[in-house]
């Protein structure tokens, strides 16, 4: 009986004993986490080792493709399609660029005289005199097509536009057998008349250039 009494006190001072103890002093322990396992892609094994294969579609056809103009409203410009026997709209919208006038041919010395001295006139800026000059060697050879073209050139830098077309078709009216010729003078013909606002006229004549 007194040793049951005896471990019934020591439990009990034992449980005194653990009650009194002070709070834990200094860091807390650390708490550990524990991170889940990467997880990987598993691909699924090829037979035999082999490659995957690419998968490749053929090329569509074009070769026989048709491009089929927007259709247009009634009063609406038409929608010209493209075609390379047609000048692009750079060259029949933009400004006149500078072409090199037509060599003129002649026997004639007076006039290659008055030819070197109208370039030399061009050249120096002067262009009024240079026309002057022209104008004097068309009243020796007013036959010569070549020289109403180099006028006409002249005129088209002078920007008379009109002057400029007018003198290159009388130019043309005397070569009908001067190809290269006409067609210098139709290019010559079409940047007047784009310069003029006159597209439709401007494009007649880029096909006649051709």
């Amino acid at each position: 009986m007194k040793q049951i009494l005896v471990c019934i006190t020591v439990s009990a001072a034992l449980v005194v004993a653990g009650c009194s103890t002070g709070p834990r002093r200094g860091a807390p322990a650390p708490v550990v986490r524990s991170l889940p396992a990467p997880v990987t892609s598993a691909k699924a094994p090829l037979e035999n080792g082999a490659a995957p294969e690419s998968i490749s579609y053929p090329a569509r056809d074009t070769s026989g493709t048709e491009i089929i103009p927007y259709a247009t409203a009634p009063g609406a410009a038409e929608i010209i399609p493209y075609s390379s026997d047609r000048p692009n709209a750079a060259e029949i919208t933009a400004a006149p660029s500078m072409e090199p006038a037509a060599p003129v041919r002649s026997n004639n010395t007076a006039v290659l005289a008055l030819l070197s001295s109208a370039g030399s006139q061009q050249q120096g800026g002067d262009m009024p005199g240079a026309a002057a000059t022209l104008e004097r060697a068309l009243r020796i050879e007013p036959r010569n097509a070549r020289l109403w073209h180099r006028l006409a050139s002249l005129r088209l830098e002078q920007k008379q536009y009109r002057m400029a077309a007018d003198l290159a078709d009388k130019s043309n009216s005397l070569a009908p057998e001067d190809d290269n010729l006409r067609r210098a003078n139709w290019r010559l013909i079409a940047r007047s008349r784009s310069a003029l606002g006159d597209s439709k006229g401007a494009q007649q004549a880029w096909e006649m250039a051709r």
